[in-house]
């Protein structure tokens, strides 16, 4: 398939995955008694990450050597922990104004990876 239709679903599961945090963030703080919003965005959450990650892999293209590039390896934890976002968003109420810049640096981090690939 085309690179360029792999990137178009990377990219729109990455806009789907800071909806869904940030959502998740404002629900906690304003509504946190709202189960079917809390369903929806835990829904979306899922499919975003889905949607990284097969993107993700479609772009390698098979290249199964370039699974051990460092900067590949970055993006998979950084993508384990948006994964385990929603855990630390849910639990740790105190720091929740902390976890909302920490998943902006961890996309700062991943999209520095992807471009410029630095290790």
């Amino acid at each position: 398939m085309d690179p360029h239709f792999y990137k178009v679903i990377h990219l729109a599961g990455v806009f789907l995955l800071f909806m869904s945090l940030g959502g998740l963030i404002i629900r906690e703080q304003l509504a946190p008694g709202n189960n079917k919003l809390e369903r929806f965005i835990l829904v979306h959450h899922g499919v975003a990450l889905l949607l990284i990650l097969v993107a993700g892999f479609g772009q390698l293209g098979g290249d199964m050597a370039r699974l051990a590039s460092v900067w590949l390896v970055v993006k998979m934890v950084v993508w384990l922990l948006m994964a385990t976002m929603i855990l630390f968003i849910k639990k740790i109420t105190s720091a929740r104004i902390v976890l909302w810049y920490l998943i902006v640096f961890l996309g700062a981090t991943a999209a520095y990876m992807a471009i410029y690939k630095p290790i």
